[in-house]
């Protein structure tokens, strides 16, 4: 069976419905330092901009000039721009809205109401009705379809992000063993983690390169979206973090094992090169290395043989 997220046939479905990479992702979105820390950084206040023009004064007066904002000075600016950045310009137009909609849309409280004339508007029927769903309301209708299909009269947590998303990431491996519309809500979980990234002027980190080749197809393709996630591998190979610490201090031994073989094998050729053959009636051996050593091809076979011989003993 394939993920029913991602449906790619080379990630088989090991969590219900889905593959690991899929569940890591959707999780990785519903915990606190996903969807509900995006959420406060677009409706913080974050930096602060005051009009400072109020050390401009007329000389003669000892006044401020006529452009100081004392409003603007008072209460500082927070982080929604306007909608425009360019020169404002004289005309008959409607002047734009001064804040960015979308960033008040996505930060506003739970409204299930809004979901009718949301629809209304992307079907064309009401051009009035314009703008996104907030974060709040999503997650809010998500947490009813998941009550309705467990049955088990749970209570509703606040609908809040963060409560929202908690309750849903408590109950993701249900979702993935058993909800019907398992694809749609990671889809939406996605579009929500994206825009939400994109409105705070942020981007998604790229997964984390791991070091040791993938121990199936021995690429280096093993890479970790966060600190706590599986390693995974794009031929569908997946290690958890204790797994691929193991797996890495395996490689290690091996590496250094190796290593010390080497050593022993060259300090082992060097020794039959320079043994005093002749003291034992090998003289032609002893002239042999002398006069062509390049061509002596018994002599690494022989030193290999004898490392592995002693390592074999020692081990």
């Amino acid at each position: 069976m394939t993920c029913t997220i991602c449906s790619d046939d080379d990630r088989p479905a090991e969590i219900g419905q889905a593959c690991r990479r899929c569940h890591a992702r959707v999780a990785a979105a519903l915990r606190p330092l996903g969807i509900p820390a995006l959420v406060q950084d677009l409706a913080s206040l974050g930096y602060v901009q005051r009009d400072q023009r109020a050390d401009r004064v007329y000389e003669h007066t000892g006044k401020p000039g006529p452009h100081f904002d004392q409003v603007a000075h008072a209460l500082p600016v927070g982080p929604i721009n306007g909608r425009r950045g360019g020169a404002r310009v004289t005309g008959s137009a409607t002047p734009p809205v001064p804040v960015s909609l979308d960033k008040v849309d996505l930060t506003a409280p739970a409204r299930p109401a809004s979901w009718a004339p949301y629809a209304r508007g992307l079907l064309g029927v009401d051009q009035d009705q314009i703008g996104t769903l907030s974060v709040a309301t999503i997650l809010e209708r998500a947490v009813r379809d998941w009550r309705a299909q467990r049955g088990q009269r749970e209570s509703m947590p606040a609908a809040k992000v963060p409560e929202l998303c908690a309750w849903l990431y408590d109950r993701l491996d249900w979702a993935c063993a058993e909800c019907e519309q398992l694809a749609d809500f990671a889809e939406e979980i996605r579009e929500l983690y994206t825009t939400l990234t994109a409105a705070t002027g942020g981007y998604e980190a790229p997964p984390r390169q791991m070091e040791a080749r993938c121990p199936d197809c021995g690429q280096r393709s093993l890479t970790q979206a966060w600190d706590d996630a599986n390693i995974t591998c794009d031929c569908g190979r997946s290690l958890t973090p204790g797994e691929y610490a193991d797996y890495l201090r395996k490689l290690i031994q091996q590496e250094t094992a190796s290593m010390k073989k080497q050593d022993a094998r060259a300090a082992a050729e060097a020794a039959i090169r320079e043994f005093d053959w002749g003291s034992y009636g090998l003289n032609d051996v002893e002239m042999f290395l002398a006069d062509r050593p390049d061509d002596q091809e018994w002599v690494p076979v022989l030193a290999d043989a004898v490392v592995n011989a002693v390592l074999g003993a020692t081990a």
